[in-house]
């Protein structure tokens, strides 16, 4: 009995954590999209693109951190409820057209870099690298 019954908080528990998680960054995003739809809205387009291209930086990394981390498992019974393939590579033919923008805002070599945007960019490079090998075909 007691079994059964950790057996089903947990299952609620990655349930409802899962859900809870997805919702957390809900204000920020919402904030982010009114900034865009200003910037859209005023003609900035080019600006827009580049925060999206960042953006789209940003995921690269995370996706494949997420698939080398070894983790998904943590997501059962989801884990296997949603292929990646199609997405990435639709983000590794946008990418061998359109390269990262991360690198080109790096600070050079020597100069301060408290936020390590040198090693974003070293890590936006080889993760892109990657996923075009693996996705790109």
């Amino acid at each position: 009995m007691l079994v059964a019954a950790l057996a089903g908080a947990f299952y609620a528990g990655v349930i409802v954590g899962v859900d809870q998680f997805q919702k957390m960054d809900s204000s920020a995003k919402a904030s982010l999209l009114t900034a865009e739809l200003r910037a859209l809205r005023a003609g900035n387009v080019e600006k827009l693109i580049e925060g999206k291209e960042i953006d789209l930086d940003g995921s690269v990394v995370s996706a494949l951190k997420f698939q080398e981390s070894g983790l998904p498992w943590l997501f059962w019974p989801y884990m296997h409820s949603w292929d990646h393939t199609p997405s990435l590579q639709r983000a590794a033919q946008y990418r061998r057209q359109y390269p990262p923008v991360v690198p080109k805002h790096a600070p050079k070599e020597g100069a301060d870099d408290p936020a390590d945007l040198r090693g974003f960019a070293r890590e936006v490079t080889r993760s892109t690298a990657i996923l075009i090998e693996r996705y790109g075909n």
